[in-house]
């Protein structure tokens, strides 16, 4: 809808499809309740919270956190401990932010009450390299006696998507900020500004009977609320580029008997979109297990099938992944990148005719652009080479060039063909333009230094040898 005449700092009742919005005038003040005798922290009768404190997130529900690595003072690669010996506060700080350099004096203060409590404090400073001596100068001047570091892109960006799924909003992190860590490695509370010695205390003491301080809003509980959901941590990990650490995630949400029936649906497409990544990283094994797992939850997703089939084709088992694949399929038949993993596995599995028919339906459902296409071009192109159909060949590697220019795959094949027609000027400038793409591939260098051969050009056939014998590659000897 469009409200007109809208004024700021006034109240409204607006009811969809309207098109009006009527003032409206709130109640004098909040409804009061009745406190009763607590019997536990669900209870309907439990006490009313306290009014949460500005820039201080407690969680209901610890959210747990794995390995968070940092750099030491002298540049070692370190990592909090998965397993603590006690509750850890990490403040992030900045030798240039005067609150941090306040809060840090008041903990170190009182480091004997915090001591006394069981609470360590690793202060991870995030100044940029040059002015990490004047961080480290601070600490030094305030006598800081517990541990200390360097903050790690990494470690910033798992804390800030952390953040990000406590408060469920796309907020950054300021400084100082500070996040408390139980024994077990888990988040119990976020402190976005300064938190004092004497909070953090408070929290460690209530984190037993959390309910009623996480509760951001006066009231109770009508029934006990479920565990936290780390499906949707693991989603912005796997975003990220962290498909590992969102895999532990999942695991930790639980299994098919486990798992709320309205949630599988969403924690199968997580667990296929956390193959899909860990695929990406070149974590073969690893996406297997992940397929495996979701199809724990639903043994018939095509989608988990067909990711369980381009794991094992990429370990080169070939007849498991034709099962895999072909069940996908059954579902998926307008799937174009489907088509072209079933006929990739049928081309390595010596059923190069099958697959070709793959490689043509899947450029019949392609959406011209797709990387599905040019992977049906390109393997199309070496079935019709291997038939000694060259023209069809060339005409196939062309289409797919003149979408990707840079696909090293497509030049290497197109100085290939080339240098079999006895072209070997076109040749040689097919190797080339592959090796501005990839200038370590020592087969390219090896096939360029024989098309020079070729074209008697000994110096630049040379020159090629020379480059093999800095990679250590044996086709040096052969050239």
């Amino acid at each position: 809808d469009e409200l007109l005449g809208l004024a700021v700092d006034r109240w409204y009742r607006a009811v969809e499809g309207s098109g009006l919005a009527e003032p409206w005038t709130p109640p004098a003040g909040p409804p009061t309740l009745a406190k009763k005798e607590a019997h536990d922290d669900f209870s309907p009768h439990a006490p009313l919270p306290s009014p949460p404190i500005p820039g201080r997130t407690f969680l209901l529900q610890p959210l747990p956190l794995f390995e968070l690595p940092y750099r030491s003072v002298e540049g070692e690669p370190v990592a909090v401990p998965e397993d603590l010996g006690g509750p850890v506060l990490i403040d992030l700080w900045a030798s240039w932010c005067a609150n941090c350099r306040s809060e840090l004096k008041e903990l170190q203060t009182a480091r004997g009450e915090l001591a006394g409590a069981g609470i360590d404090v690793l202060a991870l400073a995030v100044d940029e390299p040059k002015d990490q001596p004047a961080a480290q100068a601070f600490l030094d001047e305030i006598g800081w006696t517990f541990p200390r570091g360097v903050a790690e892109p990494e470690l910033l960006d798992l804390l800030t998507l952390a953040y990000q799924t406590v408060v469920d909003l796309p907020r950054g992190m300021a400084l100082p900020m500070s996040f408390l860590v139980d024994r077990r490695h888990r988040l119990l509370a976020i402190y976005r500004g300064p938190v004092s010695s004497t909070q953090v205390q408070a929290d460690v003491s209530s984190a037993a009977s959390s309910a009623p301080a996480a509760l951001p809003f006066a009231g109770r509980w009508a029934a006990k609320p479920e565990g936290r959901d780390l499906q949707h941590f693991a989603n912005l990990l796997r975003s990220r580029g962290y498909g590992a650490r969102a895999v532990a995630y999942l695991e930790l949400q639980g299994t098919a008997e486990q798992a709320a029936p309205w949630r599988r649906k969403d924690l199968v497409r997580s667990w296929v979109e956390a193959s899909q990544s860990l695929l990406a990283e070149g974590r073969v094994a690893e996406a297997q297990a992940a397929s495996e797992k979701g199809l724990a939850i639903d043994p018939q997703s095509p989608e988990l099938h067909q990711m369980l089939g381009r794991s094992l084709l990429e370990q080169g088992r070939i007849e498991p992944a034709l099962t895999h694949l072909e069940t996908a399929l059954r579902d998926l038949p307008e799937d174009p990148a489907l088509r072209v993993n079933f006929g990739l596995a049928l081309a390595r599995g010596g059923r190069s005719d099958e697959a070709a028919t793959q490689f043509e339906a899947a450029l019949e459902r392609v959406v011209k652009g797709e990387e599905a296409e040019l992977k049906a071009l390109y393997n199309l192109a070496v079935y019709r080479e291997s038939k000694g159909q060259r023209a069809e060949a060339r005409a196939l590697l062309d289409r797919c060039l003149a979408g990707w220019p840079r696909d090293f795959e497509a030049l290497h094949f197109l100085g290939v063909l080339e240098q079999r027609a006895g072209h070997f000027p076109e040749a040689i400038a097919a190797y080339r333009r592959a090796l501005e793409v990839q200038p370590e591939d020592a087969r390219t260098v090896y096939y360029l230094g024989r098309a020079y051969l070729s074209a008697g050009k000994t110096r630049e056939a040379e020159l090629q040898y020379r480059r093999l014998l800095e990679l250590g590659h044996p086709s040096a000897e052969r050239l």
